[in-house]
């Protein structure tokens, strides 16, 4: 829901019709589901009450390969991250909106990591996309093809070490 008005305010905000309309959907779609629920099985409701939890524990990461796995991601997410911020100037105005909304769509997806009771790679899923866009275009955006190369290596040798280190 944030990411839907956080496009709002990129694209068009001055538009009253469009700040309401997210709004009346969630509104139209929990009612739906409420009827649903008291229709049918109203342990749904109860379900998705207990879903809404939040932790800030860290305890999933029992052991070192895992660790290391979540720190090489987050190392390799800050890095895309960063360079995404500060060469967003640089790029041509007409996508900078779209830019803006990947950085904000990685940075809701690591507080729903980071907020989430359970604490595993699934979560990780939400910044997934955010990520892959912001390393395209990195590599896109360099004309050095040295460092195009070397960044594909590190990922990929990276990733394949962290992968089969948890097996």
């Amino acid at each position: 829901m944030l990411l839907v008005y956080i496009s709002i305010i990129f694209h068009v905000s001055r538009d009253y019709r469009n700040w309401l309309l997210p709004f009346v959907a969630f509104v139209a779609t929990a009612v739906v589901f409420l009827v649903a629920a008291l229709l049918i099985d109203k342990s749904w409701i109860d379900h998705i009450v207990l879903q809404a939890q939040m932790h800030l524990e860290w305890n999933y990461f029992t052991n070192n390969f895992q660790n290391a796995a979540l720190s090489f991601y987050v190392v390799v997410a800050l890095y895309f991250l960063l360079s995404m911020v500060f060469t967003l100037t640089n790029r041509p105005l007409i996508l900078q909106a779209s830019y803006k909304k990947m950085v904000f769509g990685f940075l809701i997806g690591s507080i729903v990591f980071i907020l989430s009771p359970e604490k595993n790679n699934a979560m990780l899923l939400f910044t997934f996309f955010p990520l892959a866009v912001m390393t395209t275009n990195n590599i896109e955006y360099s004309q050095n093809k040295m460092y195009q190369e070397i960044v594909l290596l590190l990922l990929t040798v990276g990733s394949f070490t962290a992968f089969f280190a948890q097996l």
